[in-house]
């Protein structure tokens, strides 16, 4: 049975258009979400009602996030090797059919928001139109990167308000690292289309920073760890948290020194590693919180 699901999982035209056969972008997008929802609850049971809202928005923002870039860049992707046989751009799956799912993904998330508070809520509509308009960053800036950012670490906010509607520092340090973070991991994965995207007049931080990508992308990282250890001080973690910061710091300093940036495989392998950042982030906020030392 499960081997028939994942058959169907990797030959769904459909599986395809929503990336179910690549999970780990769904984490990467779910994890900030998880740091800031163990930060502020105060309970084993709010967590686990929190998480699953958290995991079923995760999935349905990046379902829907897939949609509208494929939408935007069908012709685009028609034209990239690494794209040209995604359903949209090799004609599977019509822009019609394509905009039902993002609406139903819109659907979803709704429904989703009518179990939070209003200020979750409120910070949640302040996203929905930067997750339609991301795709268009890389045609007008340098620094699409910086936007999906921006964009796609809403669920760190969302989810420290849904429980704790009050304007403090800690959400906010979380969200800017998590940005930051993907920043990072993001201007690797360009590397795999940097080729293409110069040859089509697409701009990305991989090719503007060029050869000098694992300079600033560590330089990025140091400054996400500088912000996690104020997180820590902030939220008056234990000992272990800062020991899991310190083994994300290493993650880093492996993955930015050793990734070969002419090598798509390689770039693609570094950007995957990162859900071992953010397991070993969250399973250090967890402890760091309940042991007493």
């Amino acid at each position: 049975m499960l081997q028939k699901t994942l058959d169907f999982v990797n030959s769904s035209s459909y599986s395809s258009l929503l990336r179910l056969n690549r999970p780990i972008p769904i984490l990467l997008v779910l994890f900030p979400a998880l740091w800031s929802l163990t930060l502020a609850v105060q309970s084993v049971e709010e967590w686990f009602l929190y998480a699953i809202i958290m995991i079923i928005g995760a999935i349905s923002i990046r379902g829907a996030g897939c949609v509208i870039n494929d939408i935007w860049d069908r012709k685009l992707d028609a034209t990239v090797a690494r794209t040209k046989e995604r359903p949209i751009a090799s004609g599977k799956i019509s822009v019609p059919a394509a905009a039902i799912v993002f609406i139903t993904l819109g659907l979803v998330g709704f429904v989703l928001l009518l179990f939070l508070n209003r200020m979750a809520i409120m910070t949640a509509l302040i996203f929905i139109p930067l997750i339609m308009l991301y795709p268009l960053a890389k045609r007008f800036t340098n620094f699409p990167q910086v936007f999906l950012g921006i964009t796609y670490n809403a669920g760190a906010l969302i989810a420290w308000f849904a429980v704790d509607p009050r304007i403090t520092y800690p959400p906010f340090l979380v969200y800017i690292a998590a940005a930051l973070w993907t920043i990072g991991y993001d201007t690797i994965y360009g590397h795999q289309d940097k080729i293409d995207d110069a040859k089509a007049g697409m701009r990305s931080t991989s090719l503007y920073f060029g050869e000098r990508t694992k300079d600033v992308v560590w330089a990025i990282y140091r400054f996400i760890g500088i912000l996690l250890l104020l997180v820590g001080l902030q939220c008056h973690m234990g000992l272990v948290y800062y020991i899991s910061v310190a083994g994300a710091m290493y993650h880093f300093y492996w993955q930015s020194g050793t990734v070969n940036l002419d090598d798509p495989a390689d770039c693609a392998a570094k950007f995957n590693s990162n859900w071992v950042v953010g397991l070993i982030i969250l399973v250090g906020m967890i402890l760091g919180k309940v042991l007493p030392f």
